[in-house]
């Protein structure tokens, strides 16, 4: 049984490195064929052309992963989540924490208050990680609508995990 108090270190590369970079495989220009594509894949990305496709208008709007598709791409990019803070009267004055569309409240308080400085920095926060999980999705559903053509090294592993590619040495 390993130690439980012992770390193990792994090398991540930094990213835009040299070594990061070997990772990315070109899909258009694989000549050394190091990914292979299975039927699964092939089957998955009719599937979301087929759904996208069955929607009106130009764009798909996605509510729950929060992008948004073009049909003609096939490429989703995320929409952006912002709350709005307004702060009024200075250090005595008031801060508000409105809802994206601006009609809700979701915090409401005096701004020289630790509680209101938290509530910020918490809104800030939820709101950041909102948008990365959004990138996430949109990067995710163009990786498997086969919309994205270099992969990176996490790409290629997620098709792996979910049997949509298979990997050669």
């Amino acid at each position: 049984m390993p130690d439980p108090k012992k770390k193990i270190m792994v090398k991540v590369p930094k990213k835009g490195s040299a070594e990061a970079k070997e990772g990315i495989i070109d899909l258009e220009n694989d000549t050394e064929n190091k990914l292979e594509l299975t039927k699964k894949y092939d089957d998955g990305k009719e599937a979301i052309k087929k759904n996208v496709m069955s929607t009106p208008g130009n764009t798909k709007e996605d509510n729950v992963q929060g992008i948004s598709i073009k049909k003609e791409e096939m490429k989703a990019t995320p929409k952006i989540f912002v709350r709005k803070v307004i702060k009024s009267g200075g250090d005595n004055g008031t801060t508000k924490i409105l809802s994206s569309d601006g009609k809700s409240v979701k915090y409401e308080g005096r701004s020289n208050m630790k509680a209101t400085q938290d509530a910020v920095t918490l809104n800030d926060s939820q709101t950041k990680d909102t948008n990365n999980r959004r990138e996430y999705n949109a990067n995710n559903y163009n990786v498997q609508s086969g919309a994205k053509k270099k992969l990176t090294v996490n790409d290629v592993q997620s098709l792996v995990g979910l049997g949509k590619a298979v990997k050669k040495a």
